[in-house]
């Protein structure tokens, strides 16, 4: 079975890049969220904004409004935290399960490839 040179680069480096970044992009994306002034211009406004406008109608339950506003930010953030560590445990568990048989097939594929 043959393998052209751009099913190896997608199928098995793109794998390999995937793994390998997705976990840190996503815990990169909760720091943005939680720390960065970026996330605080976007998001805490904006939460706050809803937040304010639920109030006005309400008129008697402010703690409560902000209450759940809080709650749905920390839930945001905990998710993605949660997110971030089931990739990286799923990661890690593919990592130690990989044959290193079919890992020296495929630089044998690529070596050979690189010849012709």
């Amino acid at each position: 079975m043959a393998l052209d040179f751009s099913a190896v680069l997608t199928g098995l480096f793109g794998q390999m890049i995937v793994d390998g970044t997705l976990p840190s992009l996503v815990s990169q994306l909760v720091s943005i969220i939680k720390d960065s002034t970026l996330g605080y211009v976007i998001n805490v406004p904006e939460l706050t904004f809803a937040a304010n406008q639920v109030n006005n109608q309400l008129l008697t339950k402010p703690f409560q409004v902000f209450a759940i506003v809080a709650m749905g930010y920390y839930l945001i953030c905990f998710s993605l935290t949660w997110l971030a560590n089931k990739l990286e445990e799923r990661i890690a568990r593919k990592r130690r399960n990989t044959d290193p048989q079919a890992e020296q097939v495929a630089q044998a594929m690529l070596l050979r490839r690189a010849e012709s």
